[in-house]
């Protein structure tokens, strides 16, 4: 079945002034119109209610630690063995390379330059002076 809408903040403080009142939760869910599946998990833990929990396999390597590898990797030039050791990794060597390979690396290439390029950087360096109220000869 799929899930309904989360219990508002006038639903909560409802349900808790219930509670508190006395109420069972099968009583408490007839009130406000809501299931009592959702009336007692709210009741089991109200502090946690609608906050999800991460999904996933947890990363092997964490990203400020694949960061810190790959800017060693490039101002050093260590191999991926080198690497693991200097980094304390607990992955594999290949995991290091593989690490390496995929990480987002800045985009290198730059578009062909025109012969229209060199005017429209002229005047673009020109606006950019006037802009700063700057006299131009």
């Amino acid at each position: 079945m799929p899930r309904g809408p989360q219990l508002t903040e006038q639903e909560r403080g409802k349900i808790l002034a219930y509670r508190e009142a006395g109420m069972s939760c099968r009583m408490i869910s007839s009130l406000i119109g809501r299931s009592k599946t959702v009336v007692n998990n709210f009741l089991n833990n109200p502090k946690s209610y609608g906050k999800l929990k991460p999904t996933g396999r947890k990363k092997s390597v964490a990203e400020e630690k694949v960061e810190r590898l790959i800017l060693s990797e490039s101002t050093k030039g260590l191999s991926a063995s080198h690497l693991k050791v200097v980094a304390n990794l607990n992955v594999s060597v290949r995991r290091v390379q593989q690490l390496i390979r995929n990480f987002r690396h800045p985009a290198t290439q730059v578009p062909r330059s025109t012969a229209i390029h060199p005017a429209l950087k002229t005047t673009q360096v020109i606006h950019e002076l006037e802009d700063e109220n700057v006299e131009v000869s």
